[in-house]
């Protein structure tokens, strides 16, 4: 699978898969199979849309069991800042410090990922490319 954009340039992407296949029949023929690549006879391409991940607010999350002691899932409705405080509640976790409702958002726990990590230049929502500044 590869990503297209509208500012892909299809020919190299379609010259990079033709260079994918011949490299994948180059090293299939010398396995002593017997078998020899003679043509190619048809060649379907597939299209489905992109929807790659993006950050958002809350979302409720399946409650099977287990879930409840396993993941802390930060209940932000107002904002867009759950990964600034889900890194307060990992630290928070890591810490020992514990609370009654680790879901709830509270003063202390935007106090403690406001204060304990460095913001500077990171959007909110944050997007994934900016995990590295994190």
């Amino acid at each position: 699978m590869i990503e297209i954009y509208e500012n892909t340039n299809i020919a190299e992407k379609y010259r990079e898969m033709v260079e994918s296949m011949l490299e994948k029949i180059a090293t299939f023929q010398p396995q002593k199979s017997g078998w020899q690549f003679d043509q190619l006879l048809s060649l379907d391409i597939n299209i489905a849309p992109f929807r790659p991940l993006s950050a958002s607010s809350y979302i409720p999350i399946p409650t099977k069991p287990g879930y409840k002691k396993s993941i802390i899932n930060i209940q932000n409705k107002s904002d867009n800042k759950c990964f600034m405080w889900t890194m307060g509640a990992a630290l928070r976790a890591a810490l020992g410090i514990k609370v009654h409702d680790p879901q709830r958002l509270t003063k202390e726990l935007k106090e403690l990922s406001e204060k304990s990590f460095d913001w500077t230049g990171i959007d909110f929502p944050m997007p994934l490319n900016q995990l590295d500044r994190f």
